[in-house]
């Protein structure tokens, strides 16, 4: 028996980070790279919807919340579970270099 697809929420601020990350992709390394990273994006994210709990805890950084790489970067997500049903809210895609602390306090 197959679990239950969860639906993805992305939010604004991650939908800026993912235009980010695709613009700085193909100003950098051209069109095959984009969409060679764009795949390794829609991939974790279909990952994430059949398997929520597959990234990492990260109670260090905030309550409740996840992350999971995905090439350079970190996707920081929470599942929330509603008797309607549940979701995973995409919070941010960040760098892996970058300070996911400070870039999370808004989220």
């Amino acid at each position: 028996m197959s679990s239950p697809n969860y639906q993805i929420i992305i939010s604004a601020l991650a939908a800026g980070d993912i235009d980010d990350i695709l613009a700085y992709t193909l100003g950098e390394w051209g069109d095959l790279k984009l969409g060679e990273y764009r795949a390794l994006i829609e991939n974790a994210l279909g990952l994430l919807r059949r398997n929520p709990e597959a990234g990492r805890e990260r109670s260090d950084l905030a309550p409740n919340l996840r992350s999971l790489p995905v090439g350079s970067h970190l996707i920081f997500y929470r599942v929330v579970h509603h008797p309607e049903g549940s979701h995973v809210r995409i919070l941010r895609i960040l760098h892996a270099r970058m300070d996911a602390g400070s870039h999370l306090r808004s989220t």
